[in-house]
C-alpha cells in the first residue's frame, strides 16, 4: 500500500473563516461602519455564514451558521461554552440557520489586544468548534488512553462522509476519492498517484501518514454498504490518516488535527486545483520557450531579406503573443518559413544567435 505524509504546518485551509473574520474585525474598530450593515459568506460550498452589525440599542455583531446536516444538542452546548463571556447563544435562531450568536462588541474591546484577537479568530472558527467535537473527544480519549473500538461516520461534506474507526492505541479515517467524468479525474488521479509514491520530508517525520489504497486493494476497514451519505460516481481508491498517542500529546495538535481530518477532502481538493494551477503555469512558460526556439531557429526562405553584399541577416522584429492555439501556430510557421534540411536550420539559429 503506496503512503504518503501530511505535514500539519503547511495547512492550505485556515481554521478561522477569513471573511467572518474580516468583518468581526471591521465592527471592532468601528471604522466605515455608520449604520447596520450584514454580509452572507459560504464556506467550501456546503456551509453558510449570516453576518451583521448593528448599533441600535448596544453594540453588536451576530453570527449565524448553518451547515447541511443536522448539529447536536452537545455541539451547541460545547458552542455555548466555548463562547461563554464574549458571545451568547441566541433562542431561536435567524430563519434558515441552525444557529445564532450574538456578540457583545464593548466586551471583546476591554480584552487585551492579543486576547481580543484570539477570541475573535476562534468566532470565526465556527465551522469548527461545531463540527469539530466528536473529533476532538476521540483525540483526546486516544491522548488519555480511554479510546474505545467503535466506527462512526462524521457528515463534514455533503455526500462524502469521513469514516472514523476507533482503537485503543490509534485512530484511523477514511473516504473514498470518486471520479464523475470530468476533464479534471486524469489529474485528480494523477495528483493522487504523485503524492503515493512522494518521499516524506524531514519535517513530517512526526506528522500522521496518510495511506492511498487502489480500488483493487482491501482499505484499511470495511465501510458500511447502506450508509445514506454514500458519494456517486467511479470509485478511484481510498484515502486514510493514521493518528497515533503522539500526535496528541497537547491541546494544540489535537485542535490541528480535529481541523485536519474535518477538512481533509477539501484539503486534497484545493491541492489538486493548485496542482492544476502549476502545471498550466508551467505549460505556459515551456510555450513561451517553444515559440522563442522556433522563432530563433526559423529559415526565411524570402531571398531578398538578405542583403546583397552577404552581410548578416538585418534584425526581425521581436516575437509578439499570439492567440491562436500552438498547433495553428506551428502550421503558420510552417508555411511562411519551411525548413527544408536540418544543416540549413542549423546555420540560420548560428547567424541569430550572432545578431542577438
Amino acid at each position: 500500500m503506496p503512503k504518503w505524509i501530511l505535514s500539519m504546518s503547511r495547512a492550505i485551509l485556515p481554521t478561522s473563516n477569513r471573511a467572518v473574520l474580516c468583518f468581526l474585525q471591521r465592527c471592532m474598530s468601528s471604522q466605515n461602519m455608520t449604520g447596520p450593515s450584514q454580509a452572507f459568506v459560504h464556506e467550501f460550498g456546503d456551509c453558510r455564514y449570516s453576518v451583521s452589525y448593528s448599533n441600535e440599542a448596544s453594540e453588536t455583531a451576530t453570527i449565524s451558521f448553518c451547515h447541511p446536516y443536522a448539529i447536536s444538542t452537545a455541539a451547541r452546548q460545547y458552542a455555548a461554552e466555548s463562547y461563554a463571556g464574549v458571545a451568547d447563544i441566541i433562542e431561536p435562531a435567524e430563519e434558515q440557520f441552525q444557529i445564532s450568536l450574538k456578540v457583545d462588541l464593548a466586551c471583546l474591546r476591554a480584552l487585551p489586544e492579543a486576547q481580543a484577537e484570539a477570541a475573535l479568530g476562534k468566532l470565526a472558527s465556527l465551522r469548527s468548534v461545531m463540527l469539530g467535537l466528536p473529533l476532538r473527544q476521540w483525540l483526546q480519549a486516544l491522548a488519555d488512553s480511554s479510546l474505545q473500538e467503535e466506527m462512526q461516520a462524521v457528515l463534514s461534506m455533503p455526500g462524502a462522509p469521513l469514516w472514523v474507526h476507533t482503537q485503543a492505541d490509534r485512530l484511523v479515517a477514511m473516504f473514498s476519492v470518486h471520479m464523475h467524468g470530468s476533464p479534471d479525474d486524469p489529474l485528480m488521479s494523477a495528483f493522487i498517484q504523485e503524492l503515493a509514491t512522494a518521499q516524506p520530508g524531514h519535517d513530517a517525520s512526526m506528522a500522521p501518514q496518510l495511506d492511498f489504497t487502489h480500488p483493487g486493494e482491501t482499505p484499511p476497514f470495511a465501510v458500511p454498504l447502506e450508509s445514506g451519505a454514500q458519494p456517486s460516481g467511479t470509485l478511484a481508491g481510498y484515502v486514510s490518516m493514521t493518528v497515533l498517542p503522539q500526535h496528541v500529546s497537547n491541546p494544540e495538535k489535537i485542535e490541528k488535527l480535529a481541523w485536519a481530518l474535518l477538512t481533509l477532502q477539501a484539503q486534497l481538493q484545493a491541492s489538486i486545483k493548485q496542482f492544476k494551477a502549476s502545471l498550466h503555469a508551467h505549460m505556459r512558460s515551456s510555450l513561451d520557450d517553444l515559440l522563442l526556439t522556433l522563432e530563433k531557429a526559423r529559415v526565411d526562405t524570402v531571398q531578398s531579406d538578405r542583403p546583397a553584399d552577404g552581410s548578416q541577416a538585418r534584425a526581425r522584429r521581436p516575437l509578439q503573443p499570439s492567440k491562436q492555439p500552438l498547433l495553428e501556430q506551428l502550421r503558420e510557421k510552417a508555411r511562411v518559413a519551411p525548413v527544408r534540411d536540418m544543416r540549413s536550420m542549423l546555420n540560420r539559429h548560428k547567424e541569430n544567435r550572432v545578431m542577438n
